[in-house]
């Protein structure tokens, strides 16, 4: 089991390498980034599967005791992420080959540099080797942010690399205070004794986090930069990146903070909720409201951090994973129909790519909280849970804000659908029309259709949160697996 634990850092890295060597062959790239991605759902599968026999996968580097060595852990959270993970990524790199948007000879070692620091940071049980994979993750995502080096890319990206230096020095900060504090950053002894980690230590740490996974106040970033990212990257990003910060939340506040930051947490994902489906309400440009709705997203993945307890926790699981799916499958939708070339002008996109606007339209329904959704099923236990821990007004708020949600979302499916295209589009320079189509599209219905899937058959994922939450509400079990 050392193997499949290790793998979705060490297979990403290794095939990252040989694929800059390898540079100057596409298909070896290609080969390589498809075959470690793969080996990366099967690792999660395996992980998943061990989690279910009540004792969790551990593993230590260096030849140290546990508390001192670099572990690693695949509780049922990690190995769920870590599954999706690799899912997501599979669907992101068919669209990027099949629409060759990984051209760039460095596309592919950057995207899986970019997977094992993702991977990494939900399998570490170390805080600072969790600061490490998130800066691992981090680089990488500088450098393809800008990787076409358009003016727009270029300037976005100033702003998304500044925002995300700050948030980066603050974790840092945040993990040496903790150091000195405790005498340790090992998650295991804070899951023992959660007293030891200091208020104003771990009220950074949260900030930080808040950086990194687009909370407001701290979400205005991710606003300027995604909506200048080609397809795959976009979907990259807004399935994996925002998540990464949402479950570092998750997991400093279960082993050692507990509740004592739950009101403020609640009010941050209450806000939010509100503000970033009420701004994708004033925009236009449909890339602008999709951009906002990821923020709004966000509120709704920290809430169930917020709301705390087996029953919140386990419907915040359930909500994170099956989001990372959505929000891929509508960037890769939505960067779809307007990469579309080669139809008439004046007709509708909702007629020439009947499958991109089934697939967005999936998205609009599973983002608003509609059935037979994924969403609706993530939305409804976060509602569930809300009202059991009295929590009514964050449940009312909640409800507002998928009403703007799904009012922002169908205009923009409408200006990308219905309207008119007035020009005919140039000629494609690059694969051909049909290629195109079908690259285009299937990896976003396949996507939605999964989400569709979930929300209509939601009991296997359920399970695998509520296996999540009870591991995260019991921190001394946690403590006992890592430091065995």
């Amino acid at each position: 089991m050392t193997g499949w634990l290790l793998a979705p850092v060490l297979v990403p890295l290794t095939a990252a390498a040989l694929a800059a060597l390898g540079r100057r062959s596409q298909l070896l790239q290609r080969g390589l980034a498809v075959a470690s991605v793969a080996v990366v759902v099967a690792a999660g599968a395996a992980l998943l599967t061990a989690t279910t026999t009540g004792r969790i996968p551990v593993t230590a580097l260096g030849g140290w005791p546990n508390r001192f060595a670099i572990v690693f852990a695949a509780d049922p959270l990690a190995a769920l992420l870590v599954t999706t993970t690799g899912v997501v990524a599979l669907a992101v790199l068919g669209a990027a080959v099949g629409t060759a948007e990984d051209g760039h000879p460095f596309f592919h070692p950057l995207v899986l540099v970019f997977i094992a620091g993702v991977c990494g940071s939900f399998l570490t049980a170390d805080l600072f080797n969790l600061f490490v994979f998130f800066e691992v993750a981090l680089t990488a995502s500088y450098v393809l942010a800008t990787l076409a080096a358009t003016r727009r890319q270029v300037r976005a990206g100033a702003v998304y690399i500044a925002t995300n230096l700050a948030g980066s020095l603050l974790l840092v900060t945040g993990v040496a205070w903790t150091y000195a504090a405790a005498g340790t950053v090992n998650l295991a002894d804070f899951a023992g004794g959660a007293g030891r980690l200091p208020a104003v230590a771990g009220a950074v740490l949260l900030v930080a986090f808040g950086v990194k996974a687009a909370a407001f106040p701290l979400g205005g970033w991710l606003a300027v930069t995604y909506p200048d990212l080609p397809r795959s990257i976009a979907a990259l990003f807004g399935g994996l990146l925002t998540t990464v910060g949402v479950v570092a939340l998750y997991r400093i506040l279960a082993l050692a903070l507990h509740a004592r930051l739950r009101t403020p947490l609640l009010a941050v994902a209450t806000a939010t909720i509100v503000v970033g489906a009420l701004a994708a309400l004033g925009r236009r440009a449909p890339d602008e409201i999709l951009a906002f709705q990821v923020i709004a997203q966000v509120g709704f993945m920290i809430l169930g951090a917020g709301l705390f307890g087996p029953a919140g926790l386990a419907a915040g699981v359930f909500f994170v994973v099956q989001d990372m799916v959505v929000k891929t499958a509508a960037f890769l939708s939505l960067g779809g129909a307007r990469d579309v070339t080669g139809h008439d002008a004046g007709a509708t996109l909702e007629r020439a790519r009947p499958v991109l606007a089934f697939a967005f339209f999936l998205v609009v329904l599973s983002f608003a909280g509609l059935p037979p959704t994924s969403g609706f099923v993530g939305k409804l236990l976060l509602i569930r849970a809300a009202f059991a821990g009295a929590q009514y007004a964050v449940a009312a708020l909640a409800l507002v804000g998928s009403l703007a949600t799904l009012a922002a979302l169908l205009r923009a499916w409408r200006i990308t659908f219905t309207a008119p295209r007035q020009e005919a589009p140039e000629p494609s320079t690059g694969p051909g029309p049909r290629r195109m189509r079908i690259a285009g599209a299937a990896p976003a219905a396949t996507l939605a259709v999964l989400a569709l899937a979930v929300g209509m058959f939601p009991a296997g994922l359920a399970e695998h949160a509520q296996r999540s939450a009870a591991w995260l509400v019991a921190p001394d079990r946690y403590a006992a697996a890592v430091l065995e």
